[in-house]
């Protein structure tokens, strides 16, 4: 899944957005306000939001998943970057201005807001949802802006609205029922078992204070829910798709302060007993106390005792302000990078989880490869537990591979729907790590397209290519895997595009690298290949994926972009670790015709030492070298393949990944038929599928 994917692309009905900008106007004109910076993010800054948290659709329309709206007394603008101007422009009405970043016409934010507001104009923001840093930005370009356009006029000013989001206001007071604003998800809670996580949660925090120690800090805090879940051994359902809850943290030398809505829905564990410890103290705080008491500190520095305060540049206006300057250490999250690197627990949950949803792929795409008449599914051997129910008992693991009836009719919505059914009823399966983006043809070239509630989705034919991304949350780990296939005979333009994507992840794939490269760098690695056949892709190579987290995890990724974001913050982009684990997806997208995105999960793995007669690296102490393991284990559809266009050593590596995927999925077919050693008809035709395509592409050609 492309970094920042997690938006749906539908063709719905326009908002009919006056009533609310009109309710938000008057919110303005209350606090004397002359505009409203309103960006995509919630307090956590998390990149997937809560129903609670989708503020710009509300007030919008607009549900892409990466947006900045600034709404003035007589104009509401809207800027996104390039995966979402076709759906922007589809889902705006006319009381929005689309600024379609990326295009030399489109002015800056900054530059607009001069443009369209009054000198001296007010203008309001939440200081939770805006990140501290792009307050200080913001500022800055509204000052360079004024001396260009405005020269000698009162300035503008930002001023952060305390006590509620304007929004909000208009939101929780709507007439409509259906439409107000939902309440915040407390969704039950589990505790994680040693034998994935690892560690005791325990132990990560003395880990934690050790550091704090070294780096002279007294108190930590913690606002990203995924760093939260992973210290406390504990995951939830807030957030969809991501085994989160929501909470903050402060972690001083002697107390662990946790700021959590204890109350939760049936079933969770009970937290005052799970942190009842006499080694290690902890205090639980209800959740929307968390602001009032950093607000504290400013009056009371005592909390911190005699160390800094350390913030991950990444915090909120209203954290950072609450903290002393004085006493701000801000750098990257301890957490995020301890998190990153998984220890031998998680790295075997994450490979028996990859493996166990691989197979469902597979079930999946044998399925479609036997499929003579797309127009029409066939009747299917499903196994006779569950066939055809539409509440799966996700609880009971069932050997058979496939237990849900096909589809009669085959289109984007109904395949997305019938790969799901498969792969949540595998083994450990919890649910989906995003919605399954399920493209056919021109479909595909939408990065990230999703045919949500779309009421014409598109139908499969005898000549369609079909991209497919989609990934699982399981009880060991998470997963994240694009294949590409087509359904008839492919184009020569077809195999050729196809096998320049391919090309790119080999070159990736196959690459020995320096430990703690940076992630910039490697990205260079595999679009340079695209490059040379003058090609590319408007997203990330790769990013980190979670242990039964989010399948996009901080804090390194394959990506220019990332990068670019951590230089304004002053940061120094993390590198490569040891046990890190990675995507890797370069793409290419052909609008009006398809799109090929072809992704497997990887462990970042020690390379194998140098042969005795040859010098290492010359200097004081050479360098680990590392490479990639991949645990994605999916064949890339072989008639695809244009294997004249492909080097001796990608021959090469090809044939060893497919002969990796024949024998540990066979060897996975066979445990799943137990003693009696047989199988259903639909997982025969997975076996069989499977051992076509993972024939040795050497012997073929």
């Amino acid at each position: 899944l492309p970094r920042v994917l997690s938006g749906a692309f539908s063709i719905m009905r326009k908002l009919d957005s006056s009533p609310r900008l009109a309710r938000l106007r008057t919110e303005l004109r209350k606090r004397n306000l002359d505009a409203y910076f309103l960006p995509m993010e919630d307090s956590h800054f998390n990149e997937y939001l809560a129903a609670a948290d989708k503020r710009i659709a509300f007030i919008s329309g607009f549900s892409g998943s990466a947006g900045t709206a600034v709404i003035t007394m007589d104009e509401a603008a809207l800027w996104t970057d390039g995966r979402y101007h076709d759906q922007a422009a589809q889902e705006l009405d006319e009381n929005w201005t689309l600024m379609r970043e990326g295009l030399p016409e489109v002015p800056k934010l900054t530059d607009w807001l001069v443009q369209t507001t009054p000198p001296a104009a007010r203008i309001g923001f939440d200081p939770q949802q805006l990140l501290f840093f792009a307050v200080e930005t913001n500022v800055r370009d509204l000052a360079q802006a004024e001396a260009v356009i405005s020269s000698g006029a009162a300035p503008r000013q930002l001023i952060p609205v305390t006590g509620a989001n304007l929004v909000d206001c208009v939101w929780e007071n709507w007439e409509d029922a259906a439409n107000q604003r939902p309440p915040r998800p407390h969704q039950p809670i589990s505790s994680v078992p040693v034998t994935f996580a690892g560690q005791t949660w325990q132990e990560k925090l003395d880990n934690l204070r050790t550091q704090m120690a070294r780096e002279n800090v007294g108190a930590v805090v913690v606002f990203a829910l995924d760093e939260i879940a992973w210290l406390l051994n504990l995951r939830g359902d807030d957030i969809s798709h991501n085994p989160v809850f929501f909470a903050y943290l402060v972690v001083t030398r002697d107390v662990l302060h946790v700021f959590i809505d204890a109350e939760r829905e049936a079933g969770s564990v009970d937290l005052a007993e799970y942190f009842s410890c006499d080694s290690h103290k902890v205090e639980l705080h209800a959740y929307g106390d968390f602001f009032g008491w950093m607000s504290e500190l400013k009056g009371n520095r005592a909390i911190a005792g005699a160390g800094r305060i350390w913030l991950a540049p990444t915090a909120s206006y209203a954290l950072m302000d609450a903290v002393p300057a004085d006493l701000r250490f801000t750098e990257i999250s301890p957490l995020s990078s301890a998190k990153a690197v998984k220890n031998e627990a998680e790295l075997a949950g994450m490979r028996q989880s990859n493996l166990v949803d691989s197979l469902a792929l597979c079930d999946f795409l044998a399925w479609l490869e036997d499929i003579k008449n797309p127009a029409q599914s066939p009747a299917d051997s499903a196994c006779d537990v569950g066939a055809g129910s539409s509440d799966l008992d996700h609880s009971v693991f069932n050997p058979c591979g496939v237990i849900a009836d096909p589809p009669k009719v085959l289109n984007e919505a109904t395949l997305a729907n019938y790969l799901d059914r498969i792969r949540t009823a595998a083994e450990g399966c919890k649910g989906l790590s995003f919605s399954t983006i399920s493209a056919i043809d021109e479909n595909g070239a939408i990065i990230h397209y999703h045919v949500g509630d779309s009421p014409n989705p598109r139908p499969l034919t005898a000549n369609s290519m079909y991209l497919v991304d989609s990934g699982g949350q399981y009880s060991t780990g998470t997963t994240d895997v694009t294949r590409t296939v087509h359904v008839g005979t492919p184009s020569a333009e077809q195999r050729e595009d196809f096998t320049h994507v391919l090309k790119a992840h080999i070159g990736l794939a196959t690459v020995l690298f320096p430990d703690g490269t940076a992630g910039t760098a490697l990205d260079v690695v595999c679009r340079s290949q695209m490059w040379r056949a003058r090609r590319n892709y408007l997203h990330g190579t790769g990013h980190g994926v979670g242990a039964h987290l989010c399948v996009h995890e901080g804090p390194i990724g394959l990506s220019g972009r990332r990068s670019q974001v951590l230089t304004r913050i002053g940061i120094q982009e993390p590198g490569i670790k040891k046990n890190m684990v990675v995507t890797i997806e370069p793409g290419y997208y052909l609008p009006g015709k398809y799109g090929i995105r072809l992704e497997n999960v990887n462990i970042v793995v020690e390379a194998p030492s140098m042969s005795a007669n040859v010098a290492p690296t010359s200097g004081p102490v050479a360098p680990t070298y590392l490479a990639f393991e991949p645990i994605t284990l999916v064949p890339f559809q072989r008639k695809l393949i244009a294997h004249e266009m492909l080097t001796p050593a990608e021959i090469e590596w090809l044939d060893a990944y497919h002969d990796l995927v024949r024998r540990e999925l066979i060897a996975r077919i066979a445990h799943d038929a137990g003693d009696d050693g047989l199988l259903s008809p639909a997982r025969q035709r997975t076996r069989d599928w499977l051992l076509r395509q993972t024939e040795p592409l050497k012997m073929s050609a």
